[in-house]
């Protein structure tokens, strides 16, 4: 059964793959795309306004979707309030539409920003699959297989050799598994999180909690990372991730946007980052998310056709 769901003339389903948010988009031919979401095999494609689907259930999905998609969003109104910058105008010209936020289920989004660090949109895409593949269970879709991705109670019963078998590379199995057992365990409580509708603050200091004093995280999860999940899991408009690329873009753009060190080529140290995104919420307003993911749209295509 095909299902229908009305997403306005602003919607590009061809730029949401190369978004480089979420990790389990493939293409399968010209115009169909193959996701799984919540568990789903989905199949969609656009015509017009309206987005096509088939599930591999039959169900109708498009409550999980228009979320997953943040149809609700007045994503007009946000790139003409970023337009008014000068600098921004030819990025939104550029890539909008396209580029958007996604919204995504906070377990997973956490495990696929641990494999990040440091890594390619393309080489976390490679680890998320492998998890799936090695742990999750088979969806299948005429001759799409896919797999679920792993709840995290059914990662613990994995154990860690059996991820560390995964070649994640790093240490991103430990971490892995140290993220399964503090949800658990109850020491990150996602749902009670979003239901009480906890600060942008609190849920960063809740992700980074078992951190080391050093920037480094003992956990995996770092400003970036803990950004990233509050960004895309959490709708913390405040979060704005900030890596060199962005640091740089945004030097090169506005001179008055603190400045990195011209010899140094490591991680931001924790006041570099803090300055930087600070700077940018102030400077960008409530949509400065938005421009972030601009910024690392037009920093991970460029020129290149094939972005890695």
């Amino acid at each position: 059964m095909i299902h229908e769901l009305p997403v306005g003339s602003s919607f590009n389903l061809a730029a949401i793959p190369k978004l480089g948010q979420d990790f389990r988009w493939r293409k399968l031919d010209d115009y169909w795309y193959s996701v799984v979401l919540s568990g789903n095999l989905i199949h969609v494609w656009q015509e017009g306004s309206v987005l096509k689907y088939k599930t591999d259930s039959g169900s109708n999905l498009n409550s999980l979707l228009s979320s997953y998609f943040r149809l609700c969003d007045p994503i007009d109104e946000i790139y003409v309030d970023i337009s008014r910058d000068a600098k921004l105008a030819n990025l939104v010209t550029k890539y909008h539409p396209g580029v958007r936020l996604l919204r995504q289920d906070p377990w997973e989004c956490m495990v696929a920003y641990i494999c990040s660090a440091p890594n390619s949109v393309r080489g976390i895409t490679t680890c998320v699959e492998k998890i799936a593949v090695g742990i999750g269970q088979p969806i299948e879709m005429g001759r799409d297989e896919r797999y679920a991705f792993p709840r995290p109670e059914e990662v613990l019963r994995a154990g860690l050799p059996r991820i560390n078998g995964l070649d994640l590379g790093l240490k991103r199995a430990n971490h892995i598994i140290a993220a399964a057992k503090r949800i658990s365990e109850c020491k990150v409580g996602f749902a009670e999180l979003a239901k009480r509708d906890a600060s942008y603050k609190e849920i960063v200091w809740v992700l980074m909690q078992k951190s080391s004093a050093s920037r480094k995280a003992a956990n995996g999860i770092g400003n970036k990372v803990a950004d990233c999940i509050a960004l895309f899991a959490f709708d913390k408009m405040e979060a704005f991730p900030v890596d060199r690329n962005i640091a740089r873009a945004l030097a090169d753009m506005y001179d008055d946007c603190p400045p990195l060190p011209k010899n140094s080529n490591g991680s931001l140290t924790d006041k570099q980052y803090t300055d930087i995104a600070n700077w940018a919420r102030n400077r960008f307003g409530k949509y400065a998310c938005y421009v972030n993911q601009l910024l690392f749209h037009k920093q991970r295509l460029g020129s290149n056709s094939n972005p890695s």
